[in-house]
């Protein structure tokens, strides 16, 4: 008899709380996940390292190269990729924010101050603790040097010029195209 009164009042409580139920449900599903998938955050954190500035030019010479390499009239050519700076990685971060207030005893004004303290969100994977990055902004293109064999032709260096703009959003004062030597 106690059993099905059990019975009858998980089923009555189970029907008139199932949102509740479902939603505290994915809610442990998803905090399993991540505690579980922690064991790889090492991974992830060495996986985010910044990219190499050589690397990220050598990369954008052979694309351009490629590119423009079939565009008529060009020919042979050879590209030179300047880079402004090393990129930037954007960390999480923590922000508390402390407020006092007194009042002037003869004029009765209120005068408030506030502090900011800032910390890195950090994770930690095994001994070791990381900050969580949120993006990683590439380096900056600085300036582009296009050598080919037809770049003595205003027809030619009009349309490279065009094409590293419209490719890389550089402004044409930091494009240069010259003729390859013979």
């Amino acid at each position: 008899m106690v059993k099905d009164l059990l019975k009858k009042i998980d089923k009555d409580w189970l029907s008139k709380h199932s949102g509740t139920v479902i939603i505290i449900l994915l809610a442990v599903a998803l905090c399993l996940y991540f505690l579980f998938s922690g064991t790889s955050a090492e991974n992830d954190v060495k996986a985010s390292e910044s990219v190499n500035p050589e690397e990220y030019s050598e990369y954008l010479e052979s694309r351009l190269k490629d590119v423009i390499g079939r565009v008529s009239g060009v020919g042979k050519c050879e590209i030179m990729v300047l880079l402004k700076e090393h990129g930037t990685k954007v960390y999480a971060v923590e922000e508390k924010v402390s407020e006092s207030s007194s009042t002037d005893g003869t004029s009765n004004r209120f005068q408030g101050d506030s502090l900011t303290e800032k910390n890195y969100v950090l994770i930690q994977s095994q001994s070791n603790e990381y900050p969580v990055q949120i993006t990683e902004y590439l380096p900056e293109i600085s300036g582009i040097v296009v050598v080919c064999q037809g770049g003595d032709l205003s027809t030619v260096k009009n349309e490279i010029t065009e094409l590293i703009s419209a490719l890389t959003g550089l402004p044409s004062n930091r494009i240069h195209i010259s003729r390859m030597g013979r």
